[in-house]
């Protein structure tokens, strides 16, 4: 039943309405021929009273408001940390007993009050909880936790969790009450730990490598430790270093050669204490790619313009690419055979101005190279012999002149136009972008950005023949803001280098003569990441593939998997695949087409443990009762939880529902309507009126 009726026209009025309505009514049955009786005159009367009376209401354009209201259980999430901290195990703790202790009594109470209970288990990020997983591993990243309340739109919120934050930055906190049952010891116990290991993921073979290794301790008198750096089971470096009895940190680095390509495994330990807490935090392993050589990136003008001096710049500042120079009778030119380039930029090429040796051998090169290749487009560019290239699909158009064009990536933002990881970055980054320059208008099927937002004019697309990656850049002038040396915008020119670094190493790629050809993101990832897989699909003519089937097997210590990559476009297949445990994992993938096999690769990754996880050990009991303070809930211990203290009602939410009819147009007053009409005609006839 409603709880409040309204209409938007105030009641007196309505009454007002109807009464001058009956007083028509009866002036008009005042009299009548032939005369009739007071009761066939009343009934007469009341009828047309009554529909002109509704007559008049409608015209004023009536709304019915009914007003319900109900009660619904309380839709409670619970955010259960599954991180590596949470499988502490020592003589002095078993952390995955209290969580397992903690999480049977609250599943008891909210089952008790009624409640939609929503279980997910959190590391890196948030995942349904799925039975009673036993398996801690990963980072812990609250903003995760906070983005999913905010999207599951939850009335109470419960966190187990001891308050370590390894991930990610500082949450904002939720608005929903947040009720945080702290989990772990909040005692110190002596303890010597690495703190900090810090070294570049990926380096180059014969380089000499830094590794920064950071000791801090708590509660350990002042003692001499001796700090132990291995390369697999080989000693490689190790020096003592005293831990003062204030408990400040040590911080040293040791140096060391890569000299072994592909995969090297390294192991950091320092010796413990026999009244340590944790000795899991005495060792950190990790894992760095060492790459054979630096990629060799052709820079091709025909002149050492300031586009191309850009381009040398960017190409320079990237440790991982080497550039090469190749100008016509530029004195500092490589002598390098330019079939040993791993990519090239043709800046303004191949441009008609460059005759002679020099452009009989770049238009032999362009037609039986396999080196993939950038093309920037300048005024100058000849775009006759790009377009007659095998393996093109642009068209391309020159127009009347040169015009500005402001850049406008793709949504979602493609990879190449993505030289920050941070989404957030990246938006900002092309927003502030200056406009570039163009001479031509471009039209293809697979572009990255485009210009002034005109699916029609292409400023960023990429194409492959036979395996050999072709981007066509349709732009230039980035130098105009990004190789100012009057520029006091850093980030600008960090973003605008990274870019071009980024189509650098895209065209370097060496998937050539692959049907099938298999990617990751990167080479070593931490235990609670997910590993994103990319894989390309071609047929006999190197033409992409799209309706197959893209199937992947994955090994690790004993264990494997199988799972299906999801088809993107364009021949692309994609899938997320979460790593829990350290260790090689090594990926097979199938490619068929009904039960046609098109072709298989393989891939090699390295997953190690981070250290941050084992660092500080004891409860974060202040982030954990900051949380609760500003977002209204509370700060509960596990005895408090067993004790049932400081929980909320978890009474059923009430719901306040509002209905709102137009009565202008409702079939039911209008059938009332024609009813109350036609009556009166049909007594006007047999009172002998009509």
């Amino acid at each position: 039943m409603p709880t409040l009726i309204q209409l938007n026209t105030p009641f007196f009025f309505v009454f007002m309405l109807f009464a001058l309505a009956m007083l028509t009514a009866f002036l008009f049955y005042r009299k009548s021929y032939p005369p009739i009786g007071v009761l066939r005159r009343v009934v007469l009367v009341v009828l047309r009273g009554l529909w002109m009376g509704a007559l008049f209401f409608l015209l004023l354009s009536p709304v019915l408001k009914l007003h319900y209201s109900e009660q619904r259980p309380r839709e409670v999430a619970v955010f259960v940390d599954h991180s590596g901290s949470m499988g502490l195990h020592n003589r002095f703790e078993k952390r995955a007993d209290s969580l397992k202790q903690a999480g049977a009594v609250l599943e008891k109470l909210l089952s008790s009050a009624g409640v939609r209970q929503h279980w997910f288990s959190f590391s890196q990020s948030v995942r349904p909880r799925v039975g009673k997983d036993t398996l801690f591993s990963g980072l812990t990243n609250f903003t995760a936790v906070t983005r999913k309340v905010l999207e599951g739109g939850y009335d109470d919120l419960f966190i187990i969790s001891d308050g370590i934050r390894t991930a990610g930055e500082i949450p904002v906190f939720s608005t929903v009450p947040a009720y945080a049952v702290g989990v772990g010891s909040t005692k110190i116990f002596p303890d010597i730990f690495i703190r900090r290991v810090s070294h570049d993921p990926e380096i180059i073979q014969n380089d000499t490598a830094h590794v920064r290794i950071v000791v801090g301790h708590k509660a350990i008198a002042s003692r001499d430790v001796v700090v132990k750096m291995y390369r697999g089971n080989r000693l490689l470096r190790q020096e003592k270093r005293t831990l003062a009895a204030d408990g400040g940190d040590v911080a040293l680095e040791f140096a060391y050669v890569a000299a072994k390509p592909g995969f090297n495994e390294f192991r950091i330990e320092i010796q413990g204490a026999e009244e340590e807490q944790n000795l899991q935090n005495n060792r950190f392993s990790f894992t760095q790619w060492v790459r054979k050589s630096r990629l060799r990136i052709g820079l091709m003008a025909a002149t050492p313009a300031y586009d191309f001096k850009f381009i040398h710049q960017a190409v320079a500042a990237d440790k991982y690419l080497k550039p090469e120079i190749y100008i016509p009778h530029f004195k500092l030119s490589s002598s390098l055979p330019w079939d040993s380039l791993d990519a090239a930029f043709l800046i303004g090429l191949p441009a008609g101005l460059t005759t002679g040796a020099f452009g009989s051998r770049l238009d032999k090169w362009l037609a039986g190279s396999r080196v993939g290749r950038i093309f920037y487009l300048t005024d100058q560019s000849d775009v006759q012999k790009i377009s007659r290239l095998p393996g093109v699909d642009w068209q391309i158009e020159r127009q009347g002149g040169i015009g500005e064009g402001q850049i406008t990536p793709q949504n979602p933002l493609p990879p190449l136009m993505s030289p920050f990881t941070q989404p957030e970055k990246n938006q900002a980054f092309w927003e502030k972008s200056a406009p570039v320059l163009s001479q031509f208008r471009i039209r293809a099927q697979n572009m990255a950005a485009t210009l002034n937002g005109d699916a029609g004019n292409v400023f960023l697309t990429l194409s492959e023949y036979k395996g050999t990656p072709f981007l066509l850049l349709n732009g230039y002038g980035l130098w105009r803001t990004a190789f100012d040396i009057q520029s006091s915008d850093p980030f600008m020119q960090t973003g605008y280098q990274r870019f071009i670094q980024g189509l650098a190493h895209r065209a370097a790629a060496k998937n050539r003569q692959k049907s099938l050809s298999l990617h990751a993101d990167k080479h070593v990832y931490f235990s609670g990441e997910s590993v994103i897989l990319d894989a390309f699909v071609y047929d006999s003519r190197q033409k992409r593939v799209d309706n197959a089937t893209v199937e992947v097997s994955a090994e690790s210590e004993g264990q494997s998997y199988n799972f299906n990559l999801t088809p993107i476009a364009d021949g692309r297949y994609r899938a997320a695949f979460p790593v829990v445990n350290a260790g090689r994992y090594r990926f097979k993938a199938l490619a068929r087409r009904g039960e046609t096999v098109l072709g298989e690769d393989k891939l090699t990754i390295r997953v190690q443990v981070p250290d941050a996880e084992f660092t500080h050990t004891r409860q974060d009991t202040a982030f954990l009762k900051k949380w609760a303070k500003n977002s209204g809930g509370a700060y509960l211990t596990l005895q408090e939880l067993n004790q049932g203290k400081k929980i909320p009602g978890l009474s059923p939410v009430p719901v306040k529902h509002k209905i709102e009819i137009d009565l202008k147009n409702s079939l039911t007053l209008l059938i009332i309507l024609l009813s109350l009409i036609t009556l009166e005609w049909l007594l006007r006839k047999r009172f002998n009126l009509i």
